[in-house]
């Protein structure tokens, strides 16, 4: 069943997965280690009062290139689960593509910001 699905959608559906979990992945990670929005500032200072005595592990939510890679697998674990419901595979799109496309206009909004 798998084949046909894949046979169906053809390969520029698993293109456009790439580019929208790259895109996601990196909004979602700014988001949780560097954005200045409340909620996420809020968690990164909860992961820093839960992790104070455990050196090392405070870099995880603060750290680009420590809490991507884990992010990354989420995302990737999140897709193939997605071939065992359609709901799942909608939530996917969705979340992500989300993050994709906010990501994109953030970077377009930023280059398109006079110089001061």
């Amino acid at each position: 069943m798998t084949e046909l699905f894949i046979e169906a959608v053809g390969p520029w559906w698993f293109v456009s997965a790439i580019a929208v979990a790259i895109l996601g992945v990196g909004r979602w990670s700014r988001l949780v280690t560097y954005d200045k929005f409340p909620p996420a500032a809020w968690w990164r200072q909860q992961w820093a009062n839960l992790t104070a005595k455990h050196e090392g592990w405070i870099d995880l939510m603060f750290c680009p290139w420590c809490f991507t890679p884990w992010l990354m697998l989420v995302c990737i674990g999140w897709f193939f689960l997605g071939y065992t419901a359609v709901w799942i595979m909608w939530a996917w799109w969705i979340f992500w593509g989300w993050g994709a496309l906010s990501y994109v206009a953030s970077i377009i909004l930023a280059r398109d910001e006079p110089a001061s």
